[in-house]
């Protein structure tokens, strides 16, 4: 749950299928199934996710207007 934003609830199932609700509504605003299981995540702010995996660091804004895809940002080298 954000916590400024406390409508706005994310659902992680089964580590990799993403689902963010609005409690007040009851109303799915967005739904995305990650190519590899989600480690860590935190709001950034009101409309955007953080999302870290084994591989990669990713963001998803949960705002209506822009595209359901989740935008890689930063790839994990691996451990020598």
């Amino acid at each position: 749950m954000h916590t400024r934003t406390p409508l706005h609830v994310l659902r992680l199932a089964d580590g990799d299928n993403l689902q963010v609700f609005n409690l007040d509504t009851k109303v799915k605003l967005k739904a995305h199934h990650m190519p590899e299981s989600v480690e860590y995540w935190k709001w950034i702010n009101p409309n955007m996710l953080g999302l870290v995996t084994a591989g990669a660091v990713y963001h998803w804004s949960i705002e209506v207007c822009v595209c359901v895809c989740v935008c890689k940002t930063l790839y994990m080298l691996p451990r020598l």
